[in-house]
């Protein structure tokens, strides 16, 4: 192709893009990303902020907490139990140095994915508490592993009367406080720990 001709064609495409013909192609925006799957109740962040998340969990995890709390106190002073209660067990009061042990003896469950009233370290309930210096004279714990949060309420008190269990635990009269402490692990799973006090008087 001659000189002239290579200024020619040049021309061209110079002219082409001052008329508009010839559009420059720009990146597309990022598209949002997917929405995480939740099936488990607890609400997601739209806002993309991981701490808005955290929080909106936590919120979630003691709404769940006071639920069952709440779930607790009418069993104690349901006329339907009262073989069970004598009538004496009164609603339990909310300690939240209980439920910090609680919580965190969830959270060490979910964390290192074991299931008992017994640390891997050997600590037992009554050591965890005495650590936390909770020294009042009668406790008891609750431990359940839940996949579904509508079971968490009820999976505690259907269980057989007048057999020491967790059933017995939630309606014994002697028991005057009581802490609670769920925590979802990343198996997806709910653990929650229920620890029950009796006030020293």
């Amino acid at each position: 192709m001659s000189i002239a001709a290579c200024r020619l064609l040049a021309g061209l495409i110079l002219g082409l893009l001052l008329l508009g013909a010839v559009t420059p192609v720009l990146p597309l925006p990022a598209a949002d990303p997917p929405a995480a799957p939740n099936g488990s109740g607890l609400k997601a962040s739209t806002s993309g902020d991981p701490r808005r998340f955290d929080a909106t969990q936590r919120e979630s995890l003691r709404r769940l907490e006071t639920e069952m709390w709440e779930r607790i106190n009418r069993e104690r002073t349901a006329r339907a139990n009262q073989a069970e209660t004598g009538g004496h067990a009164r609603p339990l009061k909310w300690d939240e140095h209980l439920a910090r042990v609680a919580r965190a003896h969830s959270q060490d469950m979910a964390a290192r994915g074991f299931f008992s009233h017994t640390s891997p370290e050997g600590l037992s309930p009554i050591e965890r508490l005495y650590n936390a210096g909770i020294l009042w004279p009668s406790i008891a714990e609750n431990i359940a592993r839940k996949s579904d949060a509508s079971q968490i309420g009820s999976s505690f008190i259907h269980q057989p009367p007048f057999q020491p269990n967790h059933r017995a635990n939630i309606l014994n009269p002697h028991f005057t406080h009581v802490g609670i402490g769920v925590v979802r692990g990343p198996d997806a799973l709910f653990y929650i720990t229920q620890e029950f006090a009796q006030e020293d008087r």
